[in-house]
């Protein structure tokens, strides 16, 4: 077995600032969503771009902030369902 982990499994589930719950870092369900795109930038660590299902871009933001509360968040845009 290597000495080294995969960045896969250096998940911390410790973090005391973040929050979790319907309508906290995700929609309430039943909402009407879309689909955002969001960069998340921790400390030390390569960016990382996330889709969340928000009801607007401030809640995407909203949501973001709650899950990575130590984060810099930007939005980066509203992800356009394909045509049928």
């Amino acid at each position: 077995m290597s000495k080294f982990e995969s960045a896969a499994f250096q998940w911390r589930h410790d973090d005391d600032g973040a929050q979790y719950g319907e309508g906290v870092s995700r929609p309430v369900s039943g909402k009407r969503t879309r689909q955002y795109r969001i960069k998340v930038h921790m400390a030390q660590s390569q960016p990382m771009s996330v889709i969340l299902p928000a009801e607007s871009k401030s809640a995407a933001i909203k949501y973001a902030q709650n899950r990575w509360p130590n984060a810099t968040i930007k939005f980066n845009e509203a992800i356009q369902k394909a045509a049928a």
